[in-house]
């Protein structure tokens, strides 16, 4: 999209209420409609925005597709290790034994076909870290049997064969972050928003 189809601009908080800020975006969108908070003094209010939207979200749950929310990548991974098939199989059939687990996959498809071809959840081996955390994570016996082979192995027929040593292993992985949460990644999240209102 270019600078000219962005048709509305939100500025919202303390900084973005400091005019040169207002015409740094005008300029940067001549097309778009500047929408501003603006505050009875100077001082901007005490109350954090995020954490006010936050604490209103309860009043609009249409807000939140509460399916896409529903699937966390480290509970999907951790279906997906506990219905390996035992031989070579297309995504389209690893998503339908998902599917009989009670699993929605139109939501959470991308998720799984991208475990299936080599990805991760992110955060489970760091990578993107400072170059002091990168040298220990390096070292990190753990991190280092996850990096060392995709849990999938892509087939010339476009089938998918599950690495049954490198499977074991991240469900081990799993197991073990597990052991100090409250988070058991046995069922997807449930969030319940909405007021119940009193008649």
């Amino acid at each position: 999209m270019t600078t000219q189809g962005i048709q509305q601009a939100m500025c919202t908080g303390g900084t973005a209420s400091i005019a040169p800020i207002t015409r740094w975006l005008r300029q940067k969108l001549p097309s778009a409609a500047i929408i501003q908070d603006t505050y009875p003094t100077d001082r901007s209010p005490g109350c954090s925005r995020v954490a006010y939207g936050l604490a209103t979200l309860a009043f609009y749950p249409q807000i939140l597709e509460l399916s896409r929310q529903q699937y966390h990548d480290y509970f999907l991974l951790r279906e997906l290790l506990k219905n390996l098939p035992t031989q070579p199989t297309s995504a389209q059939q690893i998503l339908q034994r998902l599917e009989r687990q009670g699993i929605n996959t139109r939501v959470c498809a991308k998720q799984v076909v991208g475990f299936l071809e080599g990805k991760l959840p992110p955060g489970l081996v760091p990578t993107d870290c400072p170059s002091l955390l990168a040298t220990t994570a390096a070292q990190n016996p753990d991190y280092q049997v996850l990096s060392a082979a995709p849990l999938f192995e892509k087939t010339e027929d476009r089938t998918y064969n599950a690495n049954s040593v490198q499977c074991d292993r991240a469900r081990q992985y799993l197991d073990r972050i597990l052991e100090g949460s409250m988070q058991t990644l046995e069922e997807p999240y449930t969030v319940r928003l909405g007021l119940t209102r009193k008649p």
